[in-house]
């Protein structure tokens, strides 16, 4: 059951919906871990038993850890400045060691899971290539839907617990339903426990306003997955798969197709998901802000899947760049270099394990690590060379038009190189498709020829043309300030009920559905 399917949109979502809300207040909660303990059997049992063991991990280290805080403060009752530095910094050890704990069960389940075949191979390369013919092999352990996202947002929720950002939750349901909530364990978004118990648990009652705004954001979202990414499936498999028959001109046509598909697809589902949520009065926090109007990569990462960025930025990057290492050596740098260098350097190590972190995560391959890395590299480069571009080039407030949209046509092709990385079965594949738009010819007869074998007519690809167009219109005047929803929701009933309408017509009409179009797969459930 995946959220673009029949028996998800029309059984088990509206059945969830009328359940929580006919139920009184105080225990409505409870539905969300039941409907997501039946939505995760969908997939087997493995999912259920794997989430309620981060759970359990969880709920132990940040009740241990509140626990802790509070003998802490006793302890120190009536005590001098210097006896209760002491007593603090006992308790600290001891919760220290809890948060290494839980941090260790909590990753070591997503490394048995996802990881442990990929590095199990690296090390029979190594041994191998050492003459030592020892061979491990790695046991084959389910990947459970959604464990790269839940394992961060409950990894989050146990260092906020520990700093002291967020109070440990004492009902073990509560903590369960935050992992394993539906709408969010396939793709996302990255949630925080502070952020999203705000609205999880408070038992709202039905609005008929905040209902067709969720219902208004489900239509969208399936817009964007079934009637435009879910129509360049088949035609971007054949070009990446066949890319040594195909001319430049095709091969970088099917660079750019799946640019804009992936983001569809990623972004339609995340619509539906946070749709989904409003239906329970839930409110998910936002993972895209109109990235493809960005003027430089660093700028396209605070826009694209903006929780992983945050989350990166603030328990990889900022641990990184505080620990005693790299603050011994920006003071040892400070007077003997540049400062914009001084500072750089430090900063430079941080991105390196950001990165690093961020290419691994979206997959036990080595070219998810080289996408990752790919980034740093643009980044870092971009940063060595400010002061010399600062020199040339307007500050992005101040540039031109025709200035910004360069920087924003230069971004995209960057992105696009990416995503050739990111989509390519192998990086010596990635590397001929990027070579080959050079050496293989210009002409639309290749393309022409791929669309032939995809099975995909010319009315069809207009069709996606024309639906992209007003994506880009819409992200256009929101970029503006002007959100089309907000729009739509101001207007009279019954122009809100033809826009309704008008995207369940075209979901219906336009979709793409049947045998070899995968309208089931979101491309980024896998990861």
């Amino acid at each position: 059951m995946v959220y673009n399917s029949f028996v998800y949109l029309l059984l088990f979502l509206p059945a969830a919906v009328l359940l929580y809300h006919a139920i009184p207040s105080p225990v409505r909660f409870y539905v969300i871990p039941a409907a997501s303990i039946l939505f995760l059997s969908c997939f087997g049992p493995a999912g259920i038993f794997f989430v309620f063991a981060d759970a359990a991990v969880l709920y132990l280290c940040t009740l241990f850890i509140g626990k802790k805080d509070e003998e802490r403060k006793k302890a120190c009752e009536g005590l001098d400045r210097k006896a209760k530095k002491a007593v603090r910094a006992q308790y600290d050890r001891k919760k220290a060691r809890a948060l290494k704990l839980g941090l260790i069960l909590l990753f070591g389940i997503l490394f048995a899971t996802k990881y442990l075949e990929f590095f199990t191979g690296i090390l029979n390369g190594i041994l191998h290539a050492a003459g030592i013919q020892t061979i491990f092999t790695a046991p084959a352990l389910p990947l459970p839907l959604g464990v790269s996202f839940y394992t961060l947002s409950g990894a989050g929720y146990l260092i906020d617990v520990y700093m002291g950002d967020s109070r440990p939750e004492k009902n073990f349901v509560k903590v369960f339903a935050f992992l394993c909530f539906f709408p969010t364990i396939t793709e996302g978004p990255i949630c925080r426990f502070g952020q999203l118990s705000e609205t999880m648990f408070a038992g709202r009652r039905f609005s008929f306003e905040e209902f067709c705004a969720a219902v208004q954001r489900i239509l969208f979202g399936l817009f964007q997955k079934v009637v435009l990414a879910d129509q360049l499936g088949n035609l971007i498999r054949e070009i990446f798969g066949n890319y040594g028959k195909y001319s430049g001109t095709a091969i970088a046509a099917g660079i750019i197709l799946y640019t804009v598909q992936i983001y569809m697809d990623f972004c339609g589902c995340i619509h539906i998901a946070a749709g989904s949520a409003e239906l329970f009065g839930i409110k998910l926090p936002e993972n895209f802000r109109q990235p493809f109007f960005s003027q430089n990569v660093d700028e396209f990462w605070r826009r694209w899947h903006i929780t992983l960025g945050a989350w990166l930025r603030d328990y990889v990057f900022y641990p990184v760049s505080l620990s005693r290492p790299l603050m011994e050596l920006s003071k040892k740098l400070q007077g003997r270099i540049d400062p914009y260098y001084a500072a750089l350097i430090p900063t430079s190590i941080s991105l390196f394990a950001v990165w690093f972190s961020n290419g691994l995560w979206h997959g036990a391959q080595g070219k998810y690590i080289f996408y990752g890395l790919y980034y740093y590299l643009i980044m870092i480069t971009g940063k060595l060379l400010t002061p010399l571009f600062r020199k040339f080039m307007p500050d992005e407030k101040d540039a031109g038009r025709g200035v910004r949209l360069f920087r924003i046509l230069r971004t995209w092709l960057f992105v696009a190189a990416g995503m050739t990385i990111f989509r390519a079965d192998t990086l010596r594949d990635a590397a001929a498709m990027l070579s080959g738009i050079f050496s293989r010819g210009a002409g639309l007869a290749g393309f022409g020829a791929a669309m032939s074998a995809a099975g995909i007519t010319r009315i069809q690809l207009l069709m996606v043309f024309c639906g992209v167009l007003l994506m880009f219109v819409i992200g256009y005047y929101k970029e503006r300030g002007t959100d089309i929803r907000q729009v739509i929701a101001a207007r009279p009933l019954a122009v809100r009920y033809a826009v309704y309408l008008g995207l369940m017509a075209a979901i219906i009409v336009l979709g793409a559905y049947g045998t070899g179009f995968g309208a089931n797969d979101f491309l980024y459930a896998k990861f």
